[in-house]
């Protein structure tokens, strides 16, 4: 079974009105997802790893406010597996797994993200 890192990005759905809604290819819901820096390193990780993709599991739950009814999100990624490798110096070497928990935020990581 996937380990999940403990903190949590949060997001809501909101649905679309009719109005937006002109065909049936547009979504029937729309909202945001605020994802931690934390999350966001550990994502970094995985693809510098050599990840294609990334494990993360989704839940919602039914709310209502101001904007009537909606589907609150809560977004976990999962840690990165000890047997992920990473290619160091031209040969592939054990990547140790990364703890969320010793992650420094005051360090700049923009220059890691791959876009």
């Amino acid at each position: 079974m996937a380990e999940y890192i403990k903190e949590a990005s949060n997001g809501n759905l909101y649905p679309e009105s009719p109005e937006k809604r002109k065909t049936d290819k547009y979504p029937h819901f729309r909202g945001p997802v605020y994802l931690t820096a934390a999350q966001g390193k550990l994502l970094v990780e995985h693809f510098k790893a050599g990840a294609d993709q990334v494990e993360m599991r989704l839940a919602g739950w039914k709310n209502s406010g101001d904007r009537g009814s909606y589907i609150g999100l809560k977004l976990e990624v999962n840690k990165i597996r000890s047997e992920q490798l990473e290619r160091r110096g031209g040969e592939f070497v054990e990547r140790r797994e990364a703890n969320p928990q010793q992650v420094d935020l005051t360090k700049d990581f923009e220059d890691d993200i791959p876009f």
